[in-house]
């Protein structure tokens, strides 16, 4: 017996038929008695179908054809019984079908092993269908139902408990009365309807969030609320809706592995698949809010961010969108220091994946501001030095980079030794190890036991603890000393310092400028 699926079938059947005459008379009945179907399942590796009974009976009785079938298995159980007419062993579509049929899933968690290791499910599923009508456009009647439904996908942090369905066949549509998951503090409710027609399926789908919880995880926490409408009209799919975050949290990986450009083609390689929403004729008109809770931190960012955003999609056409985001408040790291931005905004006036930056963000209790400004669109960024007094912009730099302004040779080198080391503190940013790697510049100074350390260059690697206290190492290019650092910034002009290694002191610096 050849199926479309690996098999091992062995069946067992007998039949006692007698067609001559108007009134064909006869019983055929069709078991399984060893053997399985394997079906395919994640990563190429078939999964048994775990039969434990599969029969099939047929009788002919006169002008009519009467069948029963049970079939029962790990994932679940169907049986069936129904009539249709013999008409002479001629059925076609227009055959008219009179069938009960009862199907039931007990456990949702045996259907894991079918698709990916990280998904999880649950629950029970169960449904009690009356069919009638000709073959090729049966009508439907009965209920559909779903407890304790449970999806979890580890991977995203996707986590949809104590679901809840209630459906039901009307004709030839299918109504979701109600289907509810719970997830954190809130949950999801959708409702709608699916009509088949020959034309072509018709749909939509109303869905209510709550406080839901779309995914929970250490790096990433998205809590939203809102509602949305999904439908399909004549091959036409359309999304609509409100959604707005009430709590969110996004932080992108540190680091990762380099991806070649769209550009290169590896030879013998497969092209990778365009994805399936690629080719779909969706229409997208939502909204999207960020509220007053989202935090997104990544790429040196660690900012809180707030807006609406109007996203639109149509078939064909690249996603665009229309609003602003703006910075809150947050921290953006770059140059090696952590500047804070007092000004981000970002505005969306056509394509998605290119929106108008104005960004300005300035090295943290500066006392001339220096900092830099971002302007242009994320494609061609336009990037320059500001402070808020007039100066040149070596002197930008310098506040920037080292602190205070350039003072002639020793400090063009403290910025040379600094862009050397450029490299190495930019990997830093992404793999996030330390809040400052970089060369300092060391002036001659007189210790507490009267000797004097001349000026040097030092290497520094240190992290900012908090706002205002910072912990680091230090180890001198020409001496060789060591040390450990520990500041707390009390204001703009005023900080604490105390070193202990090679030579201890204790420092109290008080910065009065006269320019």
């Amino acid at each position: 017996m050849s199926l479309p699926v690996e098999q091992n079938l062995v069946l067992d059947s007998a039949w006692s038929l007698n067609l001559n005459g108007k009134q064909p008379q006869g019983e055929l009945w069709l078991k399984r008695v060893s053997g399985d179907i394997r079906l395919p399942a994640e990563a190429g590796r078939p999964a048994p179908l775990g039969l434990k009974a599969a029969q099939l009976n047929a009788r002919l009785d006169g002008g009519s054809l009467r069948f029963d079938t049970n079939i029962d298995s790990q994932y679940a159980q169907l049986s069936g019984k129904g009539s249709l007419p013999w008409n002479g062993g001629n059925i076609d579509m227009r055959t008219p079908l009179a069938a009960n049929v009862s199907v039931s899933l007990p456990s949702l968690a045996a259907l894991a092993q079918l698709s990916s290791p990280a998904l999880e499910l649950g629950g029970q599923l169960s449904a009690n269908l009356a069919l009638t009508g000709p073959l090729g456009q049966l009508q439907g009647q009965g209920n559909i139902q779903g407890s304790k439904l449970m999806l979890a996908d580890h991977r995203t942090g996707i986590h949809l408990g104590d679901g809840v369905l209630q459906a039901h066949l009307n004709g030839r549509s299918l109504v979701l009365d109600k289907l509810r998951f719970a997830s954190g503090q809130g949950d999801v409710v959708a409702s709608g309807s699916l009509d088949l027609r020959d034309a072509g399926p018709d749909a939509v789908v109303r869905v209510a969030l709550n406080k839901f919880s779309v995914f929970d995880k250490p790096s990433r926490k998205l809590v939203v609320s809102g509602n949305a409408e999904l439908s399909m009209v004549e091959h036409k799919i359309a999304l609509t809706g409100r959604i707005r975050a009430d709590q969110g949290r996004i932080d992108l990986p540190k680091g990762g592995a380099p991806t070649l450009s769209d550009d290169v083609i590896v030879k013998g390689r497969k092209p990778a698949e365009p994805s399936a929403f690629a080719s779909l004729p969706l229409t997208v008109a939502l909204d999207l809010d960020l509220g007053d809770r989202f935090r997104f931190v990544g790429q040196g960012l660690d900012v809180e961010l707030t807006g609406v955003v109007k996203v639109t999609a149509s078939p064909g056409l690249p996603p665009g969108a229309r609003g602003q985001v703006r910075v809150v408040k947050g921290r953006y790291k770059a140059y090696g220091q952590d500047l804070d931005i007092e000004q981000g905004i970002i505005s969306f006036v056509g394509p998605l994946d290119n929106p108008v930056l104005n960004v300005v963000a300035k090295r943290h209790l500066s006392p001339v501001g220096a900092g830099v400004e971002v302007s242009g669109s994320v494609a061609a960024p336009r990037i320059r030095l500001v402070a808020d007094e007039s100066m040149s912009e070596k002197d930008k730099l310098a506040w920037l980079v080292l602190g205070h302004a350039a003072s002639g040779d020793r400090d063009d080198s403290a910025l040379a030794a600094s862009a050397g080391l450029m490299l190495a503190g930019s990997i830093n940013d992404h793999v996030g190890l330390f809040d400052e790697l970089g060369m300092a510049s060391r002036k001659e100074r007189t210790l507490a036991n009267g000797t004097v350390s001349p000026a040097e260059q030092v290497v520094t690697v240190g992290r900012q603890l908090t706002r205002e206290l910072y912990l680091g190492y230090e180890y001198g290019v020409t001496s060789a000393d060591q040390a450990v650092k520990l500041a707390y910034q009390l204001s703009k002009g005023w900080s604490m310092v105390l070193r202990a290694g090679t030579n201890t002191s204790v420092e109290s610096r008080y910065t009065l400028r006269f320019d």
